[in-house]
């Protein structure tokens, strides 16, 4: 269990693990909280994302209020090359405007 998970109240009893191939396990955890708990839910959500990578994983799916994390604390690198790629293909921002800007 996380040293992250047990600082908080945030339900992670359940969870699911899927072999999609001979290199790649997917983890489905559904994270359960109380509405009253929003304010604190995406701080701890984004270290819990930092001690994740910490231990080699990485999340393939991200919601939409962690594209600025993601771009700048989880996969930093990975993102300068996106950028790259953006200019090289697409100078004018035509293509996905706005989607990881």
């Amino acid at each position: 269990m996380s040293t992250i998970q047990k600082k908080n109240d945030f339900d992670l009893q359940t969870f699911t693990w899927t072999v999609l191939n001979q290199r790649c396990l997917a983890l489905v955890i559904p994270i359960k909280y109380l509405s009253s708990q929003e304010s604190t839910f995406w701080d701890w959500y984004k270290k819990l994302h930092l001690e994740m990578k910490s231990h080699g994983f990485i999340p393939y799916r991200f919601h939409i209020h962690m594209m600025d994390f993601l771009k700048s604390e989880l996969l930093p690198e990975h993102f300068k090359r996106v950028a790259k790629f953006e200019q090289a293909f697409d100078p004018k921002s035509q293509i996905l405007n706005g989607r990881y800007h």
